[in-house]
């Protein structure tokens, strides 16, 4: 079972900031996020409600992929 929590829509933000992700759009509440080596990861940025874990888990996997290969 994954150990990865409910995180606030602020905290993987930074963090996909930290991973050199830069938002390139926003549709609605879900913000879109790329990497330069062609990585993306999206962000559903809706008020008072958490990321589920799922979708946590998804934007770190991409986002742990682009760690490993650099």
């Amino acid at each position: 079972m994954s150990k990865i929590s409910p995180a606030k829509p602020e905290e993987v933000v930074r963090m996909l900031n930290k991973l050199g992700f830069q938002k390139i759009r926003q549709s609605g509440s879900h913000a879109v996020f790329r990497h330069s080596n062609g990585r993306w990861a999206t962000v559903p940025l809706h008020k008072g409600k958490d990321i589920a874990r799922g979708d946590a888990l998804q934007n770190f996997e991409r986002c742990w992929y682009i760690i490993r290969k650099v």
